[in-house]
């Protein structure tokens, strides 16, 4: 393009060679910019005098990479008309979401303005680094701020994803779809119910993922190179045909929840149990050969699944668990609870319906937070007088197991208001 500040251009395309012309019908000194792809070159002050006639030959011009600046309004909604870039004749459209796109733009710092219905809104010094994007977040026209987030400060997400987008097999076209931003950065991939097979280890270059959805495929793996996206702290990959979790997990720090339920797994690595900041682990619906006691490592664990894994025990150490707030050990074989399980003082939510329990801790009420409690098809045939101190309950099952008697009064009575005054007609195998 060949322009002027006070004329609208000329447009002109090269040839297969490189090559190209423009007529210029009037003296003075231009500004000639070519784009190729990503690249540009710019010269400035070009000089042409049509009286005389003379054709000016440029040489060969050298392109340099171009950077993008991309930028979203938070309430654009009939405000916001154009954005457009000081000294250049460039502008951009307001989408209606809010987001506006300047691509191909030379390196250097620029000055853009807003045309809003009450007033313009001037962004001065947004700087453009070559190959990367400038992020200009959170643009608010009513209280004239914004969030400019520079290159410099982070490799270009977008770029990075878009490649391991690629690599996965996923149109580019639904880039915006699978993402979610914060801040200017990609911080949440969500590529659920795609049919994969398999995650590509390009995963492991999307450092700046907070969470990550690969839930609902076909997935068998989850490859080493996961550890690179160190900041992750959610990984969901329920649903899929993983038979291990890998031990790189344990670089994975910043983990907070780790969901599998509903896989092939048969064992956890122990190097879950070094990740210190973990609150929800999902393994429930995996033929596990046993839950190890190690984990009673994971101080922090406020959510355990473990709900359809075959399980015949839960061991001792559960007790450690000081924070769990919600244990979900359903459809098992367990016949007895460990005693320490009482030591679990935060417990809410403690769900054991379907197993094959002959027996309650004795001193079960001292989980006085708990408010749902499901014991529904076990073989119980007491229960232990301390669960009437659970005067917390919002939830309670007791029917399908084989309670025929209760003797103590108190116990009845708590029975009658928890379980409903028919409770022991649900028994099995009652006269």
């Amino acid at each position: 393009m060949i322009d002027t500040i006070d004329s609208a251009g000329i447009d002109t395309v090269s040839d297969e060679k490189g090559q190209f012309s423009a007529v210029i019908s009037r003296k003075g000194a231009f500004l000639l910019e070519v784009l190729a792809g990503d690249s540009l070159g710019i010269v400035d002050s070009l000089t042409v005098d049509p009286a005389y006639d003379d054709i000016v030959n440029m040489g060969t011009l050298e392109l340099a990479p171009t950077g993008m600046v991309r930028g979203n309004i938070k309430n654009s909604g009939g405000e916001a008309d154009t954005v457009y870039i000081r000294g250049l004749d460039r502008n951009a459209a307001i989408a209606s979401d809010g987001r506006f796109t300047f691509a191909n733009l030379a390196p250097a710092s620029y000055a853009l303005h807003i045309t809003t219905a009450v007033a313009p809104v001037d962004i001065p010094a947004v700087k453009v680094v070559p190959k990367k994007t400038t992020i200009i977040n959170d643009i608010d026209l009513s209280a004239h701020t914004f969030d400019c987030i520079v290159p410099e400060t982070f490799r270009s997400d977008s770029f990075i994803l878009a490649a391991f987008l690629d690599s996965q097999g996923i149109a580019l076209s639904a880039f915006d779809s699978v993402i979610d931003t914060s801040q200017g950065r990609i911080r949440r991939l969500t590529i659920s119910a795609r049919g994969l097979s398999a995650l590509h280890p390009s995963i492991g270059a999307c450092d700046f993922l907070f969470t990550l959805i690969v839930s609902n495929n076909a997935l068998t793996t989850i490859p080493a190179e996961i550890e690179g996206a160190w900041r992750l702290s959610t990984i969901d990959a329920q649903n899929n045909q993983i038979t291990a979790i890998p031990p790189e997990v344990a670089y994975l720090q910043h983990l907070l929840f780790l969901k599998f339920n509903g896989n092939n797994i048969r064992s956890i690595p122990d190097s879950i149990y070094l990740l210190s900041k973990l609150r929800k682990l999902g393994i429930g619906a995996n033929p596990l050969d046993s839950l190890p006691s190690l984990i009673g490592n994971l101080s922090t664990l406020e959510y355990l699944d473990i709900f359809s894994c075959g399980l015949n025990s839960i061991p001792a150490t559960i007790g450690n668990l000081s924070s769990l707030v919600g244990l979900y050990a359903a459809s098992n074989s367990i016949q007895t609870l460990p005693a320490s399980i009482t030591a679990l003082t935060s417990l809410e939510f403690l769900q054991l319906e379907k197993n094959h329990l002959i027996s309650l801790p004795r001193d079960i009420g001292e989980l006085r937070n708990l408010l749902m409690l499901t014991l529904n098809d076990n073989r119980l045939t007491n229960l232990p007088v301390s669960i009437s101190e659970l005067n917390n309950l919002q939830t309670f099952h007791i029917n399908a197991n084989q309670i025929c008697s209760v003797s103590d009064t108190t116990l009845v009575q708590w029975l009658n208001t928890h379980a409903g005054a028919d409770w022991k007609s649900s028994q099995r195998g009652c006269p």
